[in-house]
């Protein structure tokens, strides 16, 4: 399993990280996104599933004829203390030949595992980052957001 875990320290809603999110999901991963929304009892939007997947392709993260079943699926949660929390996760089969069916397809070795780790954690980053007008990272894992 794959982890992408970011936390935003942010006056925006929870719903301008998720529309640009979906956005690119559908538009730099060709993947297919469906989004359920959370609201509270005053009425705002406080929680965001993105659901996204994509049929049997080449892979759009590893190189040189590798075929992907990719699917990635992100939690986005506004907190009380003014922060979003945004949680992705992923477990991605592969295959080397282009294969039709998914049995012929395998996990991730470690290599390949800290690619699409890379990748995935990186595309949210810029995610994040495009919804800010000013943004600023603080480690792996925290961000400001402005």
């Amino acid at each position: 399993m794959i982890d992408v875990s970011f936390e935003v320290t942010t006056a925006r809603k929870v719903t301008d990280f998720s529309t640009q999110l979906q956005k690119k999901l559908a538009l730099d991963l060709s993947l297919s996104v469906e989004a359920d929304e959370t609201i509270s009892s005053d009425g705002h939007v406080n929680s965001v599933t993105l659901r996204s997947t994509a049929p049997l392709r080449d892979s759009k993260i590893l190189t040189g004829g590798w075929r992907e079943s990719f699917n990635f699926d992100v939690s986005l949660h506004a907190a009380a203390d003014g922060k979003v929390r945004i949680r992705g996760a992923t477990q991605p089969l592969v295959c080397r030949q282009a294969l039709g069916n998914v049995r012929d397809f395998h996990g991730l070795d470690e290599a390949q595992r800290s690619l699409y780790a890379s990748a995935l954690d990186g595309f949210v980053e810029a995610a994040i980052s495009s919804t800010c007008t000013s943004f600023r990272k603080i480690d792996a894992s925290r961000v400001t957001c402005d």
